[in-house]
């Protein structure tokens, strides 16, 4: 009997915690508990022009055959979703490059069926109130180069501004801009004013120690971006991605301050870049660009390249049917001769893009055709290096497809 007492004290005991342990932990809202797929392609169709390759490695450089390349140049599969109220996270996944001739003047190397992780992030919104608060966190771009933490989907030239990739060599080590980090960001926008701030911690990768950011010695990356907003906003609430042509909804400019700092590693003591990026819209126009300055010390002596894009389209309605923009971009890099002292590149990579862009819907389903001009000297390992070849990169015409499924 007495047994049969304890027991039964034990579990009431039990109960009452049972009982109490539910005002600790709460099941997520099904209004918030969401899963939404989503697919990103970029076709490409591009006609080359006086590529030159060095076939032999022996410092030779032949002219090849002028060439027609049917490729996927950026594909995505990805997922996101908000568990929680205020909790997102988003994971994609690429296939790029799919089919590219490597002869080709289009940049990157050919993509031998690879697959890969390209973002894997959460969010979480800190504030119920305001929107100035927010922690992102996992593997995804530093808010740095308006380029960069631009969408391929998002920009009006055929390919984006090859300033992106140095800053983001020069950054983290990563040509497709990514690292793991977490990063507090926000944004507050009243009346015709409004300010947009991120400020980051980020690992630095090396390619194969190419540019020297793996070894012995290892100093974390802080990234920073201040932006400033006159008139309409470019987004109702905070995001880490942009955009840039709003279809004559918008009339506001943003013009942002950026930098990066990082310590010392086995190639310099310490690397920073810093720079301006901006987006005009007003109406019909669609006005961006950004200048970085890139720099490194090593035993007091100093480094430095500079690179940025000069971007303009203007919308047109044709036959109040067709939204049409024919756009032009400018993108630079030039590198001083002794950067290769601290594992980054010199000499000079300057492209001219122009081309006219068809809204069939929006961002969703974009049609562009586009002429692109490339030169450029040194040892930049983007323009005169590809696949540990010399090479000399050819123009090229290109005709595109966007999609969003």
């Amino acid at each position: 009997m007495k047994f049969i007492k304890i027991a039964l004290i034990c579990l009431g005991l039990c109960g009452a915690y049972d009982a109490s342990a539910q005002t600790y932990f709460k099941k997520p809202d099904s209004l918030y508990k969401f899963f939404q797929p989503f697919a990103q392609m970029q076709i490409w169709t591009t006609y080359t022009i006086n590529e030159k390759q060095d076939l032999d490695n022996n410092g030779t450089l032949e002219t090849v055959d002028n060439r027609l390349t049917v490729m996927f140049r950026r594909a995505r599969l990805g997922f996101r979703g908000e568990p929680y109220k205020g909790l997102r996270y988003q994971v994609i996944l690429f296939y790029d490059q799919m089919g590219k001739d490597d002869l080709s003047a289009v940049r990157g190397n050919y993509n031998d069926n690879a697959v890969g992780v390209f973002d894997a992030f959460g969010q979480w919104k800190m504030s119920k109130k305001s929107d100035f608060w927010h922690l992102t966190f996992g593997f995804f771009r530093p808010q740095i180069s308006r380029e960069s933490i631009t969408s391929f989907l998002s920009v009006n030239s055929f390919e984006k501004g090859i300033d992106q990739t140095y800053t983001r060599l020069h950054t983290i080590g990563r040509n497709n801009g990514r690292s793991f980090g977490i990063n507090l960001g926000g944004m507050k926008h009243q009346g015709n004013f409004g300010i947009n701030y991120n400020v980051g911690l980020f690992n630095n990768y090396g390619i194969n120690n190419q540019l020297g950011n793996v070894g012995a010695r290892w100093s974390p990356v802080v990234v920073g971006r201040v932006a400033l907003t006159w008139g309409q906003a470019e987004m109702k609430n905070y995001a880490i991605n942009y955009e840039t042509n709003f279809y004559n909804q918008r009339k506001g400019i943003t013009l942002a301050a950026v930098t990066s700092q990082q310590g010392a590693t086995d190639s310099f003591d310490n690397s920073r870049a810093y720079g301006l990026d901006w987006l005009a819209n007003y109406g019909p126009i669609n006005f961006d660009g950004e200048w970085t300055w890139l720099q490194r010390h090593r035993n007091r002596q100093k480094y430095q390249s500079q690179s940025g894009h000069l971007r303009l389209g203007i919308n047109t309605i044709i036959a109040k049917k067709y939204f049409i923009e024919p756009t032009f971009m400018f993108a630079y890099f030039k590198g001083q001769d002794n950067n290769g002292e601290v594992r980054f590149f010199d000499g000079e990579d300057i492209v001219y893009d122009m081309g006219v862009n068809w809204y069939i819907d929006r961002r969703s389903l974009k049609l562009l055709l586009h002429y692109v001009i490339q030169n450029g000297n040194g040892n930049n390992n983007i323009y005169t290096r590809q696949n540990g070849r010399a090479v000399t990169k050819g123009d090229y015409v290109g005709l595109g497809l966007n999609i969003i499924l």
